[in-house]
């Protein structure tokens, strides 16, 4: 073999293993920034049946602004901004 169809053949080899190694190493799941309003809506129907099935109980709306307060949450722990505790406005706060 010459010279030039080795170094093809490690190119192809580095180009494969770099592929091979992202998908297995890769995450390949939804963040929840990634969640749109019908999503945030399932998933507080979902979790209010889980909390059922255990025995308790939970309503979609507290469920849906919970996960909402919790998108929030993580918006300012990324912004590095979470030095303050205070809730953003919502309808969850008490009034003036």
């Amino acid at each position: 073999m010459n010279a030039e169809f080795q170094w093809w053949l490690l190119l192809l080899g580095l180009v494969v293993g770099a592929v091979l190694t992202y998908l297995v190493i890769g995450d390949f799941r939804r963040g929840d920034d990634e969640a749109d309003d019908l999503d945030l809506a399932r998933e507080a129907e979902w979790m209010s049946s889980a909390v059922e099935a255990d025995g308790g109980r939970l309503d979609p709306a507290v469920a849906e602004d919970l996960l909402r307060l919790h998108r929030a949450w993580l918006a300012r722990a990324a912004d590095d901004s979470a030095a303050s505790t205070d809730a953003p406005p919502g309808p969850w706060s008490p009034g003036p």
